[in-house]
């Protein structure tokens, strides 16, 4: 009960920041949608529910492949600003609601996709109403990034763990690159999805000083800090930043797993 209450928490943190949200999150490189309609197979005109869709950072890009997209959004805020930034795709709509209280009534979808949003559902919901809005043969996106360390990672970006340990204790800021895992068998456990394909990404990026404290104020581990801790970590962060060169590249890891229906 306790780590529900702290997941239903934490997602709701986002929406009080969507204009920052919007301007600070990546949005996921083309070939990672290239590969989604491929391995969802998915035409011109397919029915797509997406789950969390946020501000709309992969919703435009999957409308303008020609898909109708159903956007479920909880935050209010946040489903304005994608309303906003479809608003020229007839065929695309927004929501508001949580995945888990929303009513798809008799509709069925050729594909569900979540963008960085999926690990926020209620466990015991997730992949059971995801299967049961699907077509026969339909398939469910879910995408995610996390920053990971490796060997050849930006020392400047590395650094920032002094940062952390010195306001924060015991909070890390990236996970290394050696630990992380594979979901896939999380789709087939229950019978819900027959088969699963993982594809895995990694990319360089590179923020100002200012941007990546923009970035990281976006983050719910961050949102979640006391003002005075929060503003004393990012200001220690900024200054390191600005003191070696003025720009970070951190790396990020990005995952997609597209499982399908029987």
């Amino acid at each position: 009960m306790a780590e529900d209450a702290e997941r239903h928490l934490l997602r709701a943190t986002f929406d009080d920041a969507a204009h920052q949200y919007d301007d600070a999150r990546p949005v996921a490189p083309p070939e990672v949608f290239d590969d989604l309609v491929e391995l969802a197979r998915l035409e011109p005109g397919a029915r797509v529910l997406e789950i969390g869709c946020g501000t709309g950072k992969a919703t435009r890009p999957l409308a303008e492949r020609g898909f109708s997209i159903l956007g479920v959004e909880l935050g209010a805020n946040l489903a304005e600003v994608a309303r906003r930034k479809v608003a020229d795709f007839p065929h695309v709509e927004i929501v508001t609601s949580s995945f888990e209280e929303w009513d798809p009534g008799r509709e069925h979808f050729d594909a569900v996709v979540s963008f960085n949003a999926f690990h926020w559902l209620d466990p015991d919901v997730r992949f059971a109403k995801c299967s049961s809005v699907l077509k026969a043969g339909g398939s469910l996106a879910v995408f995610g990034s996390r920053f990971f360390a490796h060997d050849d990672a930006d020392p400047v970006w590395l650094a920032l763990q002094d940062d952390h340990d010195a306001v924060l204790g015991d909070v890390k800021p990236f996970s290394h690159l050696e630990d992380r895992q594979d979901r896939s068998a999380d789709f087939t456990r229950n019978g819900h999805f027959v088969t699963v394909t993982r594809k895995t990404y990694l990319w360089n990026l590179t923020y100002s000083a200012e941007g990546y404290v923009q970035l990281l104020a976006t983050m719910s581990t961050y949102r979640t800090l006391p003002d005075d801790v929060r503003e004393e970590l990012f200001a220690r962060i900024e200054q390191r930043i600005r003191a070696d060169g003025g720009s970070v590249k951190p790396t990020r890891g990005d995952v997609l797993y597209v499982a399908t229906t029987a």
